[in-house]
């Protein structure tokens, strides 16, 4: 977030970042309130420059239907601040609900580690294991982040909080995928001992 950070006072555009980062606190507040309705343990909630991240224990072992759940927390929190924002006029009404529609398109995207693509390895899991559903999507991720990545460097200058967010999207899912198959062992390992 650091550099997000910096590229925001430096834009001095800061009220504007005020709307972006209110906005992501209650998109991350719309998956604590899912998580817990779900019955998920959530162990930590990281802010980053797309999003936040949830750290849950033992994600694997609920259902598709209950991580489906937690997918669209966030996405039905800022769809209903996108409804309340266009029936309340409010001072920076127009800047309100283009963030809600930033916020809400980018996070549909079926892209890993976005609600899109959590929703997506919850539906394709119902009838399959998640951990090689989940290998699958994250494949397709590398591969759909990566050329977001590369539209968005044609586009530069105008285009680079875009850029900026798709080349961090890209490094943390080849970074997930180098790593797949001890993921995948590690747990396999945890069901098993989980369910002795």
């Amino acid at each position: 977030m650091i550099p997000f950070l910096f590229l925001i006072v430096l834009s001095g555009d800061i009220a504007y970042y005020a709307f972006i980062f209110g906005s992501l606190l209650l998109h991350e507040i719309g998956h604590l309130i899912a998580a817990k309705l779900a019955g998920f343990k959530v162990r930590a909630c990281t802010l980053m420059p797309y999003g936040g991240e949830l750290l849950i224990v033992n994600r694997t072992r609920h259902t598709p239907t209950e991580q489906l759940m937690l997918a669209m927390g966030g996405p039905i929190a800022t769809a209903i601040l996108l409804f309340c924002s266009l029936l309340l006029p409010i001072p920076g009404q127009s800047a309100l609900v283009t963030v809600q529609c930033i916020i809400l398109v980018t996070n549909l995207l079926p892209i890993l580690p976005l609600d899109g693509g959590q929703a997506i390895v919850a539906l394709l899991s119902v009838n399959k294991e998640f951990q090689e559903t989940y290998e699958k999507v994250l494949t397709y991720s590398v591969i759909l982040s990566a050329a977001g990545m590369l539209f968005f460097i044609t586009k530069l200058p105008d285009m680079l909080p875009f850029f900026l967010i798709f080349l961090f999207i890209t490094v943390q899912n080849y970074r997930q995928w180098r790593y797949r198959k001890y993921r995948l062992a590690f747990d396999r390992l945890i069901n098993k001992q989980l369910t002795r």
